[in-house]
C-alpha cells in the first residue's frame, strides 16, 4: 500500500458481538500466524453503574490453542467502586482496555477471548461489541 509503513499495512481489526448474562468467556478471534495486539475496547449497549458488591470485571485473555489459557492480554476493567479502580459504563462509549506489553503477542492457533466475570449472580445482562486492533507479525503456518 502506497504511503504506509509495513506495520500499518499489516494492521487489522477484529470485531465480535456478545450478550453477557453471567460469568463467561467468548472467542474474539483465532491468531493466524503471529499477531501483536495493539488495542482493545468493549462498547456496551446499556449503562452499567458502579457498585461495591454487584460489579463486573472484563478483560481480553489468551486462551491458548486448547481454549483453557488465562493470560490477560488487555485489561482488566471493572465496575467496582472508584476507590477500587472501578468505572461506570456509559452506553455506546468504548471502554478501552490497557494492553499488557508482556502478553500482547499471540502465536498461530491461539485464541483471543473476552472474559466477563460477575462478582455476584446476574449483575448485568448486556450486549457488548468487542473491538481488537492487531498487527499481523508473521504469516500463518502452512501444513504440508
Amino acid at each position: 500500500m502506497a504511503g504506509m509503513s509495513a506495520p500499518e499495512a499489516n494492521q487489522q481489526t477484529a470485531v465480535s458481538n456478545f450478550q453477557v448474562t453471567a460469568d463467561a468467556t467468548f472467542p474474539v478471534f483465532v491468531a493466524k500466524g503471529t499477531v501483536v495486539v495493539e488495542s482493545g475496547s468493549a462498547t456496551f449497549q446499556a449503562n452499567i453503574a458502579t457498585s461495591a458488591t454487584a460489579f463486573t470485571t472484563f478483560s481480553l485473555i489468551n486462551l491458548g490453542t486448547a481454549g483453557s489459557g488465562t493470560t490477560v492480554v488487555a485489561g482488566p476493567n471493572n465496575t467496582d467502586v472508584a476507590t477500587n479502580g472501578g468505572v461506570a459504563i456509559t452506553a455506546l462509549v468504548p471502554s478501552h482496555l490497557t494492553v499488557v506489553s508482556a502478553a500482547k503477542t499471540l502465536t498461530d492457533g491461539q485464541v483471543l477471548g473476552f472474559h466477563w466475570n460477575e462478582a455476584t449472580t446476574d449483575v448485568a445482562n448486556a450486549d457488548v461489541t468487542v473491538s481488537v486492533r492487531y498487527t499481523q507479525a508473521s504469516s500463518p503456518s502452512v501444513a504440508g
